[in-house]
């Protein structure tokens, strides 16, 4: 985990400086490397296949291939850079705060956490969203069609989450915590589910 951070910020550091492309290609593998190798604490069986852990692992598989991507342009410019750049907004970061959004944010509203199929729709979603966007610009795709539907893919992702957690956002808390507590009462905070 230390070493995927500090290949990361190493590219960072290298894209702020504005480093030869070659040289920020190699730090863009070294953090995909990096990233590849965390995905091995990931591996754990059936428990993998969880809605959150499913959901949290594709963000290290969005990076991975993210800075794969920036990597792969940067050092033989067969692709743009954009491809990457994608993978990392569109999908690791989307999928990121769209978790964030289910999680914390459902339990720091006195809530359970939702177990309606919305929420590995609207993952899927972001995914194949960033995955059409990144392949938008592969040569012979029909990009203009690819990106309206990658477009449409994070809308509807982002529509979802408003549905499904704005009221509950909205509305006093059903167990009368204060603040950001988990929820007080398992029973009470279950029925958010059911809304």
């Amino acid at each position: 985990r230390n070493l995927a951070i500090f290949c990361i910020a190493l590219f960072s550091l290298g894209e702020w400086l504005a480093l030869p492309g070659a040289l920020n290609g190699w730090l863009a593998l070294a953090a995909a490397a990096a990233v590849f190798n965390l995905l091995n604490d990931w591996h754990i069986g059936r428990a993998l296949l969880e809605r959150w852990a499913l959901m949290l692992y594709s963000v290290y598989w969005l990076m991975a291939l993210g800075y794969a991507a920036l990597g792969v342009a940067l050092l033989f410019g067969e692709i743009s850079t954009s491809a990457g750049r994608h993978l990392l907004t569109v999908g690791a970061m989307g999928v990121s705060i769209l978790a964030v959004l289910c999680i914390a944010g459902r339990t720091h509203s006195g809530y359970a956490l939702d177990t309606r199929r919305w929420v590995p729709v609207a993952t899927l979603s972001l995914v194949l969203a960033a995955l059409l966007r990144a392949g938008s610009g592969l040569p012979g795709m029909p990009a203009q069609a690819m990106i309206l539907l990658a477009g449409l893919g994070w809308l509807g992702a982002f529509i979802l989450a408003c549905r499904y957690l704005g009221p509950v956002w909205l509305r006093p808390r059903p167990d009368g915590g204060l603040g950001c507590e988990e929820p007080l009462d398992e029973h009470t905070a279950g029925s958010g589910c059911r809304t």
